[in-house]
C-alpha cells in the first residue's frame, strides 16, 4: 500500500487540522461523473480512513453512499454537511464559482502527475485541480438539542426535506428515544480518543453542555458493529443517528462519553477461534516455506 500514500498534500493537510476520523472527501465537481476506485489521490484518503462520500463505478443501488447521493441531489451543501467534508476536489473554474457564492474555501491547487497523483503545478493560473474546504460544515463529534425520531431507513428523506436545518437537528433511530425540539445550534464536542487511534477498540469524547442533548459521533470505523457506550462512568444507551452514525444522550455539565465494540460470549469465542485459525495457518505456512527453502 506504500505506493498509495506517496506525496498527497491534500492528506497531510487534513492530518495537520486534526484527527480523520468521521471526515470525508467528495470528487464529484472534479470529474461530474463516477469514477474507479483505483485513483492513487483518492485511494490514499480512503485507505486513511476519511471517508469517500461518492458512489464508486461499481456500486449497486443498495450503497450508502448511493442512497445519500440520491437523496441529497438537489442539495449538495446537505450532502456535504451530512458527511463532514473536508476536502472536495473540484475544477479551478467550478471552485472559482464556489468560492464567489460563499460556499467554499480554495485550501489547494495541483496538477495531476501520469500516475494519477497530485503534484505541485507548473503554472499556478493553469492548475488542473482545487481542493476546497466547505464552510459551516458540522463537527464529527457534536451535542445536538433538537432531534427528530424516525426509522433510520426514513432518516434520509427527512434530514433531506426544506424544513430541516442541519445546524439544529439530527434523526435517531432506537427504542425509547423521544423527539425534542430546539432552536438552538449544535455544541461542539471534542476527541480524547478516536477510533482510528485505538483501532477500533474504544472512543472517548468529552463535552460540556448548560443543558441535556444527544451526543453526535460521525465516524467511520466503529459504526459497523454493536456499540456499549459509559457516560460519567454509567451505562447509556447507543441509538443511530442520521441512518448510518451514532449518537448517545448526555445531561447537562460534563461529560466524558466511552463508547466500545460490545463482547458477547459468542463473540469471544469466535475471535478466539479465529486467531487460533490464523496462528495454524502462519505456523503451516511457516512450515511450508521451510521445506521449499531445504528443496
Amino acid at each position: 500500500l506504500s505506493s498509495k500514500f506517496v506525496s498527497n498534500p491534500v492528506l497531510e493537510s487534513m492530518r495537520k487540522q486534526g484527527p480523520l476520523d468521521g471526515r470525508a472527501y467528495s470528487y464529484l465537481q472534479l470529474t461530474k461523473q463516477l469514477i474507479p476506485g483505483n485513483v492513487p489521490f483518492v485511494e490514499t484518503l480512503s485507505i486513511a480512513g476519511v471517508l469517500n462520500m461518492d458512489p464508486f463505478a461499481i456500486e449497486g443501488p443498495d450503497s450508502v453512499q448511493v442512497k445519500t447521493y440520491l437523496a441529497f441531489k438537489d442539495n449538495v451543501v446537505k450532502r456535504w454537511k451530512f458527511w463532514g467534508a473536508d476536502a472536495v476536489f473540484a475544477q479551478p473554474k467550478v471552485a472559482a464559482e464556489m468560492t464567489r457564492a460563499g460556499m467554499v474555501k480554495v485550501t489547494g491547487l495541483y496538477d495531476v502527475d501520469p500516475q494519477m497523483r497530485l503534484v505541485t503545478p507548473a503554472v499556478l493560473k493553469n492548475a488542473q485541480v482545487a481542493v476546497v474546504e466547505p464552510v459551516g460544515m458540522i463537527p464529527a463529534v457534536a451535542l445536538f438539542h433538537g432531534w427528530r425520531v424516525a426509522e433510520a431507513d426514513d432518516a434520509l428523506s427527512q434530514i433531506a426535506s426544506n424544513d430541516f436545518v442541519m445546524d439544529k437537528q439530527i434523526v435517531v433511530s432506537g427504542a425509547g428515544v423521544e423527539a425534542r425540539d430546539s432552536a438552538e445550534k449544535y455544541t461542539p464536542a471534542t476527541w480524547v480518543q478516536t477510533p482510528l487511534e485505538t483501532l477500533g477498540d474504544k472512543a472517548i469524547i468529552k463535552v460540556t453542555a448548560d443543558k441535556p442533548g444527544m451526543l453526535f459521533i460521525r465516524e467511520n470505523l466503529m459504526r459497523y458493529v454493536k456499540l456499549t457506550a459509559t457516560v460519567n462512568n454509567k451505562k447509556a444507551p447507543v441509538y443511530i443517528a442520521n441512518d448510518i452514525f451514532l449518537c448517545v444522550p448526555v445531561e447537562a455539565g460534563e461529560s466524558t462519553v466511552v463508547v466500545r465494540p460490545y463482547l458477547s460470549a459468542t463473540a469471544i469465542v469466535g475471535t478466539v477461534a479465529a486467531l487460533a485459525f490464523a496462528i495454524f495457518a502462519l505456523v503451516s505456512f511457516t512450515k511450508f516455506e521451510r521445506k521449499l527453502a531445504k528443496g
